[in-house]
């Protein structure tokens, strides 16, 4: 028996007395509201504890598994991309931004003529 099931029951087992002593007149209403608000708040606990439970044995949901699914791929062809290495028309575009970067910084400073000179 899980703690909010002993917690459950022993609620209920305050609740019922205290519903007699009430309508004997031996309790006030605030002590039977007192043991009523334990009492629903043990069984809300549960209740949640219950729907936690069937989610766990249900297992994970059609879609959760899909979304996971296509992280993983996503990831997969990642790695296989860094595990290929630069394709050729990468490193070209990518010498190509260095070169145009560095021509317009020498020619801020009129030093042009040396990266030509450089990459002939």
């Amino acid at each position: 028996m899980s703690k909010s099931q002993v917690t459950h029951r022993q609620a209920q087992e305050d609740l019922q007395p205290t519903q007699k002593l009430y309508a004997a007149q031996a309790v006030s209403q605030q002590a039977l509201s007192k043991a009523l608000s334990t009492h629903d708040s043990a069984q809300a606990q549960v209740d949640r504890d219950q729907q936690a439970l069937n989610l766990l044995k249900a297992g994970s949901r059609p879609e959760d598994i899909a979304q996971a699914k296509s992280v993983l791929k996503q990831r997969q062809e990642a790695l296989n991309l860094l595990k290929a290495g630069s394709r050729p028309e990468d490193i070209a575009q990518s010498r190509a931004q260095r070169i145009d970067r560095a021509t317009k910084a020498l020619v801020k400073v009129g030093l042009k003529d040396r990266l030509e000179n450089r990459y002939s």
